[in-house]
């Protein structure tokens, strides 16, 4: 059984990489970009920026057997709908909704134990990469983080929509920028959890799924990905 089945047996309801973790420590709004995998040859090795297709809808399933608990089942599963309701109440160009039963969902989001970097709460995907998982880590189950395990996930669902950190354009490789610099980005890191999607936010996002497929942005390409195949 494919872990983005959505079945009555392993999920209760139907309702990734280390540079999308998401940390206590946005847009100008930066653009994802990912290489070509390795071993992978084209004529250029064009770089590319992935968006999912505009107007169409990411589903979602949750592994309640991988989560600490049905406690903590509930509170994953009430703040990932509030996050992606956040989302969705801004008129952004693709909406999230949990995937129905028997329904192939787009992602899944597990509990990991995460070695290393114990002070990562949670991490996901681009719309293109091969593994569409949304991680979340014990730490995100501590105080104070619990409260507010939805303002996680406004974070992570910015990264599965295609953007990376507000400061990436400085501190992490493979971005480029649309818009303008906001520190209150819901997708840069903060001291705290109070904060959330921001106007800049929408706005980058509208600006980014405007591209069109095949369009080139500051010598990326864009890539159109479809959610339902």
């Amino acid at each position: 059984m494919s872990p983005r089945d959505n079945t009555a047996a392993q999920l209760l309801s139907p309702f990734t990489s280390s540079e999308n973790d998401f940390q206590i420590d946005h847009m100008t709004d930066q653009l994802s970009y990912n290489p070509p995998p390795k071993g992978h040859v084209n004529a250029s090795s064009t770089p590319v920026i992935p968006i999912w297709k505009p107007g169409s809808t990411v589903t979602y399933i949750i592994d309640i057997g991988t989560l600490p608990g049905p406690v903590n089942v509930a509170t994953a599963t009430i703040a990932l709908a509030s996050a992606a309701q956040r989302w969705n109440d801004s008129l952004i160009p693709v909406n999230f909704r949990p995937a129905g039963l028997g329904e192939h969902a787009t992602f899944v989001l597990k509990y990991g134990k995460r070695a290393g970097n114990v002070s990562v709460l949670a991490s996901a995907f681009l719309p293109d990469h091969f593994d569409p998982t949304m991680y979340i880590y014990p730490r995100a189950f501590t105080t104070p983080y619990l409260r507010d395990m939805d303002k996680v996930f406004q974070h992570e669902l910015g990264h599965v929509l295609g953007l990376r950190h507000e400061f990436a354009a400085t501190s992490e490789t493979h971005s480029v920028q649309i818009g303008c610099s906001n520190s209150l980005s819901v997708m840069n890191y903060h001291s705290d959890l109070n904060f959330g999607i921001q106007p800049s936010d929408v706005e980058g996002l509208e600006a980014l799924y405007k591209l069109k497929s095949g369009q080139f942005f500051k010598g990326f390409k864009v890539e159109v990905v479809d959610p339902e195949q």
